[in-house]
């Protein structure tokens, strides 16, 4: 829901987590946002242009945001790939710090995505969980 506090909340705990050094890998999922208060590991906007989008395929914002949401959808193997990466340890640097706290700040048109998410973070949690048990 929009000015519901989303990002609000997003940079309190953001903030919270560097406090007690965990910083946490954070995920903007909002292609129209004009400025996000904390820094983003990944964001949508660095990848999809809504405002381009809209003029490309002559849509209005609602299904501009729809549709950079959808093209975006077709990376979340790589955003996947990232977050493994991100949260294995690393036999090279063994003592370094790794990621526990991963936050998404969303749209409220990317509930769908977010459910692609989860489903992806089962399997993410299922591969993880696997590969630090063998």
């Amino acid at each position: 829901m929009a000015g519901s506090g989303k990002t609000t909340f997003m940079q309190r705990i953001n903030a919270h987590l560097h406090g007690q050094k965990e910083p946490p890998y954070v995920i903007n999922l909002d292609p129209a946002v004009l400025n996000v208060p904390f820094e983003s590991n990944i964001d949508i906007r660095d990848s999809v242009n809504y405002k381009e989008v809209m003029k490309q395929y002559n849509l209005g914002p609602n299904g501009g945001i729809i549709t950079s949401l959808n093209l975006f959808a077709t990376k979340v193997d790589q955003i996947l790939g990232f977050l493994e990466k991100r949260t294995a340890p690393d036999p090279e640097q063994p003592n370094k710090k790794q990621i526990k706290h991963i936050l998404v700040d969303t749209r409220e048109y990317s509930h769908f995505l977010k459910a692609g998410l989860t489903v992806s973070k089962h399997k993410l949690t299922a591969r993880l969980n696997y590969s630090r048990s063998n």
